[in-house]
C-alpha cells in the first residue's frame, strides 16, 4: 500500500499537457503502482493481473511524453503542438484513471486487507471526483487550445484553470483517505511483511 499511496498521487495529477514533465510525474506514478503489486503480492495474489495494464499504462506516459518532446522541438509549430498536447494529455489520462479504477475496485473487494473499510471508501469517492476532474480539464483545455483567440476559447482557459485546481485538491484529498487506509494497512499486516 505505501508504493501505491504514491503512485495515485503522482499518476492522477494533471499538469498542463504542454509539459513534458506532466508525462514523466504520470511515469513516475505508474512505476510506483508496479512497486505497489510486486509489495502487495506478499500479502495476496489478486493485485499480479493488474500488472500487464500497469506497464502498459507506463508505456503510454513515457510514449506521449517523447511524442510530444518530438514535436515541440523537431516541428515546432503551435498547432502542431496543440494537437499532440490533446493526445497526449488524453491518452495518458485515460490510461492512468483505467488502472486506478481497476485497481481500487480490487482493494474494494479485498476484504482483510484493512480493518476500516471507511478509508477505502472514501478513496473510491474521491476517485470518482478526480475522474470528474480530469474529465472537464481535458475538454476544456482542448477547446481552449482549439480557439484560444475566441471568447468562448478564453472562457474555456478559465473553466481548466479553475477545475485544474478543484483537481489538486481532490487527489491532495484522495492521498490523504490513500494514507489513512495505508497506516491501517500497515498496523493490521504489521507481522506479516516479508525480511528484506
Amino acid at each position: 500500500m505505501n508504493f501505491f499511496m504514491i503512485g495515485f498521487a503522482a499518476s492522477l495529477l494533471h499538469l498542463n499537457t504542454s509539459w513534458i514533465t506532466a508525462y514523466i510525474v504520470k511515469a513516475v506514478g505508474m512505476f510506483f503502482m508496479l512497486g505497489g503489486i510486486a509489495e502487495m503480492k506478499a500479502f495476496t495474489e489478486d493485485f499480479s493481473p493488474l500488472r500487464g495494464r500497469c506497464i502498459r499504462a507506463l508505456i503510454v506516459c513515457i510514449a506521449a511524453g517523447a511524442g510530444l518532446a518530438v514535436v515541440k522541438f523537431a516541428v515546432k509549430t503551435e498547432t502542431a503542438v496543440d494537437i499532440a498536447s490533446i493526445a497526449a494529455g488524453t491518452l495518458s489520462s485515460l490510461f492512468c484513471l483505467g488502472f486506478g479504477k481497476e485497481m481500487l475496485a480490487l482493494l474494494d473487494k479485498k476484504q482483510g486487507l484493512v480493518s476500516d473499510r471507511f478509508n477505502i471508501e472514501d478513496i473510491n469517492k474521491w476517485f470518482g471526483r478526480i475522474m470528474k476532474f480530469t474529465a472537464v480539464c481535458l475538454v476544456s483545455d482542448a477547446l481552449y487550445r482549439i480557439s484560444e483567440e475566441s471568447t468562448p476559447g478564453a472562457l474555456c482557459g478559465v473553466i481548466s484553470a479553475a477545475v485544474r485546481i478543484a483537481l489538486f485538491v481532490a487527489v491532495g484529498m484522495g492521498t490523504a483517505a490513500f494514507n489513512r487506509a495505508r497506516m491501517d494497512f500497515n498496523t493490521v499486516h504489521s507481522g506479516d511483511f516479508p525480511d528484506i
